[in-house]
């Protein structure tokens, strides 16, 4: 696994209001996290540093195909 500095991370996260930022055991392409926005479960993906974010690992690539999605019946999350 890549090593991340999740103080950073957790600091960056803090100013758009996410918390209690913790690593979700499962992420395949990216380094996966959960934490809390207004008191609802959030999922972070992180592409690993020092690795291209391209193909599996483009996690703008990805939101940008969950919001496509969202109003349609494939279920994304918000």
């Amino acid at each position: 696994m890549v090593d991340i500095d999740i103080d950073e991370l957790r600091r960056r996260l803090a100013a758009v209001e996410i918390a209690d930022v913790a690593p979700l055991a499962g992420g395949a392409s990216s380094l996966t996290f959960g934490g809390a926005r207004f008191g609802r479960q959030v999922v972070i993906k992180v592409a690993p540093p020092g690795v291209e974010p391209v193909a599996h690992r483009d996690v703008l690539r990805q939101a940008h195909i969950i919001k496509a999605l969202a109003g349609t019946r494939v279920p994304v999350p918000r």
